[in-house]
């Protein structure tokens, strides 16, 4: 110990300038040049930025004074950028958060954080496109980011800038350190697209993941979303194809197996083989009104009426105020030649979906004024709305838990 002692205090000596190690006695110029107390000065702003920030807060005007000081003293140190951006941010002052951030990019071109934070309070302030730009550079400097491709991907679609989203995904996964992760976000997205009723923007994000995956390795629901985008999208050998991809992996996809048997059926084609997929999916679910409709829907096709009218009847039950099982179910009373019933069923599909021109021409070649059952869908569907947004009525007490008490 006591030697550890000596050679310290020799070092403490040599830097002071008693000793030298040749052993000859000199002296040591401690004046700093100009950027010595420029740096000297900004290490004494930050000291007593970082004092007030602990004794006051953070984001108190003092630190603030102190942090901008540094920062203007040593520009290039994007810690200070940083803390007196998050300081600008706070007070909702988003153009100096900006400015401030701005400026520290331009000082620091090959550092990736300084991209990331103007990308990041570019966002938060609604500059978008500059957000993206800085997304980019960053990726310039750090390819391998998975989190900045998922970024960069969600702000190009919120501007409607899908191909260049799925770019950026693609370019993701041939870059980053986490591709599957990508492809699980380019699924999901997919999904959120084809759930909000936009299947022609899933497509792109479908066939990414279809691009990247073998398919054994891809789950059935994935080939039935994807193959429903497409159907949606008026691609219907597309979404053929993929649901037999599934099939011969998946064979007991019972939904895979309805879904191309309706299709075939709502064409009028392979209806012998329809009707053998959705008996297979009938084997599984033989309660599915869905599927039993879509039988019927072929024995309607193939001129069967009265086994379609059993067929759709039951579906009927299991599946209360559908509108196309009512409609099939008028279709099959009419072939059967009960204008009546065929009526009564096409208003109630009518009334329930008033969009569908095709029940509005049957209705007007009887003779219903569609547009009185149009108003009267309106007023049902305002009822229903009413209805749904009225407050649940509390339940009444329980009666064994009230307290009595004797006086």
């Amino acid at each position: 110990m006591k030697g550890s002692s000596s050679a310290v205090w020799g070092f403490v000596a040599l830097l002071a300038g008693c000793v030298s190690p040749a052993g000859r006695p000199h002296s040591v110029n401690l004046d700093l040049t100009e950027d010595g107390e420029r740096f000297r000065d900004a290490l004494a702003h930050y000291g007593q930025a970082y004092l007030y920030e602990k004794e006051l807060s953070w984001f108190s005007n003092l630190a603030l004074d102190h942090y901008r000081t540094a920062a203007e003293l040593d520009p290039s140190v994007h810690a200070l950028q940083s803390k007196v951006a998050l300081n600008y941010l706070h007070r909702n002052q988003l153009d100096k958060a900006v400015e401030v951030l701005e400026t520290s990019c331009r000082v620091s071109r090959g550092l990736l954080q300084p991209w990331v934070d103007l990308a990041t309070v570019c966002q938060i302030s609604g500059r978008l496109d500059r957000a993206i730009a800085a997304y980019r550079r960053a990726l310039a400097i750090a390819p391998e980011h998975t989190v900045i491709y998922c970024e960069l991907a969600k702000l190009l679609l919120f501007k409607d800038r899908d191909a260049e989203a799925v770019s950026a995904v693609e370019e993701g996964i041939r870059n980053a350190d986490n591709r599957d992760a990508l492809v699980v976000s380019a699924h999901n997205q997919a999904r959120a697209f084809l759930g909000g009723g936009k299947p022609a923007r899933a497509l792109p994000f479908f066939r990414l993941v279809a691009d990247n995956v073998v398919p054994e390795k891809l789950p059935a629901s994935f080939f039935l979303c994807h193959g429903v985008a497409h159907e949606r999208c008026g691609n219907a050998k597309a979404a053929e194809e993929i649901f037999e991809k599934c099939l011969r992996l998946y064979p007991g996809t019972h939904e895979a197996l309805n879904y191309l048997a309706y299709m075939w059926a709502e064409r009028g084609i392979n209806l012998d083989r329809a009707n053998d997929y959705v008996l297979r999916a009938l084997a599984k679910e033989p309660d599915n009104g869905a599927y039993l409709d879509t039988l019927g829907w072929i024995y309607y096709k193939q001129k069967r009426y009265a086994d379609s009218l059993d067929s759709i009847a039951k579906a009927n039950r299991l599946i209360r105020d559908d509108p196309v099982v009512m409609d099939h179910l008028g279709d099959a009373f009419f072939a059967l030649g009960d204008r009546t019933k065929a009526v009564w069923f096409w208003k109630k599909s009518f009334l329930t979906d008033p969009t569908n021109s095709a029940v509005a021409l049957k209705l007007k070649a009887e003779g219903v004024n569609v547009e009185t059952l149009r108003t009267e869908a309106e007023r049902l569907k305002k009822e229903k709305e009413t209805l749904e947004r009225a407050p649940v009525p509390a339940a009444p007490p329980d009666e064994a838990a009230i307290e009595i008490r004797v006086p």
